[in-house]
C-alpha cells in the first residue's frame, strides 16, 4: 500500500469507548482525511429494517463521492458485531473503489473505564438516553469481550490519550 492508495479504517467497540473521538483525530491529524460517523448514519427513525444495508449503501456513496473529490483515507466509527457485517461492508464499498484497502480496529477499555466515560458523556448531553445507554453498553461489552482474535477488528487498548493513540494508529497501519 503506498502513502496515496485508498484506505478505510473501522473503528469497531462498544458505546462510549472512544470510536468517534479517534476518528476523528485520525482525520484532522492526516492529511486527505475524512471522518464519518456510521451510527448517525444509522439514526433514523423509525429504525430501517435493513440497518446494515443502510450503513453499507450511505457509505459506499458517501467514500464515492470524497474518493471523487480526492480524499483517501476514511475513518468509520460504528459497532458492528460480526465479522459477516464487516466482511459485506468492504465488499460493497471495494466494488465502488476497488483498490480501496480495509482495516479494523477493536477499541478496548477495561469495563470500569468505559462505564465511566459514557456517565462523563451523559453529562454534556441535551436528552435523557441512561436507560438505552445502560442496556446498549451491556450488550456491546458482552459481545465485544467474546470477540476471538482479530475478527471484529485489531484489538486495541483505547486507554491512552487520543493524541497517543492517533500516533499508534498511524503506525499500526501504516498511515504516518
Amino acid at each position: 500500500m503506498s502513502a496515496s492508495d485508498p484506505v478505510l479504517v473501522l473503528i469497531n467497540g462498544p458505546l462510549g469507548c472512544g470510536k468517534s473521538t479517534l476518528g476523528e483525530a485520525l482525520a484532522e491529524s492526516l492529511d486527505q482525511g475524512v471522518f464519518i460517523d456510521g451510527d448517525a448514519l444509522c439514526a433514523l427513525n423509525p429504525p430501517p429494517n435493513d440497518e446494515h444495508a443502510v450503513l453499507n449503501t450511505s457509505l459506499s456513496l458517501l467514500l464515492n463521492q470524497h474518493w471523487a473529490s480526492g480524499y483517501f483515507r476514511f475513518f468509520v466509527s460504528h459497532a458492528w458485531e460480526s465479522a459477516d457485517h464487516m466482511d459485506q461492508l468492504a465488499s460493497t464499498l471495494q466494488q465502488a473503489i476497488p483498490s480501496l484497502t480495509v482495516r479494523s480496529l477493536l477499541l478496548t477499555l477495561p469495563r470500569e473505564e468505559n462505564l465511566e466515560r459514557i456517565e462523563r458523556r451523559r453529562a454534556a448531553r441535551a436528552i435523557d438516553e441512561t436507560a438505552f445507554e445502560d442496556r446498549q453498553f451491556a450488550h456491546e461489552y458482552e459481545v465485544f469481550s467474546n470477540a476471538v482474535g482479530n475478527e471484529l477488528g485489531i484489538p486495541l487498548d483505547a486507554s491512552a490519550d487520543v493524541e497517543a493513540l492517533v500516533v499508534k494508529v498511524s503506525g499500526l497501519l501504516g498511515l504516518a
